[in-house]
């Protein structure tokens, strides 16, 4: 209602803010204000002004909160993009949640995904696949098995040479996946390519199925973990060994947090304790 108590208000002179007044009048091509008395109080163009303008600088005065909310969730938020030992690295995931149910996990399979804070891979023994932007050491070495139905011709000696199981029907990962195409390799060592008859991601479905009967599968000893129930043996691999290393990787120019080097850290105590069992 005064222009010389808004300048001041606004510690700004009471020329100026009349001036600015004078321009944005001019600019819109309404009179924003009209005289009452020896004050001012708004047109009706005015009014509908301030009412457009009220949500706008609501929510110009939320953005230092959301930017520093985002921040913090951000400083809290893990991305793991998870290409091997999916099964076990969930599980992992889940202990961490129970301990520290505030940080926040985005999961990713996809092998083209950029951005990651961690990978993590398979290696075959002996290669190296790591990039220059990425720091990457292997965390686990894994005996791979062959799981046969029990009673089954090979579940004899609790042990078997690939080249026995060249004509077994076999269930597998996806033929993309890491570890398919690892154990691919081995059997092509052999001078034998698997006959796959199934395909699956899930443990427990291709446990069923070796169970029923339905083929062999190769298992690897920690990251699917024990098998349940009598229906399935894991015979060990003679020739040629079979074996995998997970890899996690982290890329250099991700900028470090204090909750993402504490679950890096209760990541390696975890597989560095399974290794030991």
């Amino acid at each position: 209602g005064n222009i010389t108590a808004a300048a001041h208000t606004q510690h700004v002179s009471q020329p100026a803010l009349s001036q600015a007044i004078k321009r944005l009048e001019k600019e819109l091509n309404v009179s924003l204000f009209v005289r009452e008395g020896r004050g001012i109080k708004l047109s009706e163009q005015g009014i509908l002004l301030a009412e457009k303008l009220q949500p706008i600088m609501k929510a110009l005065e939320d953005i230092p909160g959301e930017l520093s909310h985002a921040a913090e969730m951000a400083d809290r938020t893990i991305k793991l993009n998870i290409l091997s030992a999916s099964e076990m690295i969930t599980n992992i995931i889940i202990l961490y949640r129970e301990m520290y149910p505030e940080v926040n996990f985005q999961l990713s399979q996809k092998i083209d995904n950029k951005d990651w804070d961690f990978r993590i891979s398979t290696v075959t023994p002996g290669q190296n696949g790591i990039k220059s932007e990425e720091i990457s050491h292997t965390v686990l070495r894994e005996e791979i098995f062959l799981a046969v139905p029990v009673a089954s011709p090979y579940d004899v000696s609790g042990e078997i040479s690939l080249k026995q199981a060249a004509t077994a029907p076999f269930i597998c990962h996806d033929k993309s996946k890491p570890l398919t195409l690892l154990t691919t390799g081995y059997c092509m060592q052999c001078g034998f390519l698997p006959d796959v008859v199934f395909e699956s991601d899930n443990p427990s479905i291709v446990r069923d199925l070796i169970g029923a009967g339905m083929g062999v599968a190769f298992w690897p000893a920690f990251s699917w973990g024990k098998l349940p129930g009598s229906k399935v043996r894991l015979l060990h691999i003679t020739d040629p060994p079979c074996f995998r290393e997970i890899c996690i990787s982290r890329k250099k120019e991700k900028s470090s947090s204090k909750v993402k080097d504490d679950f890096y850290q209760f990541l390696l105590e975890y597989l560095s304790d399974l290794q030991s069992l």
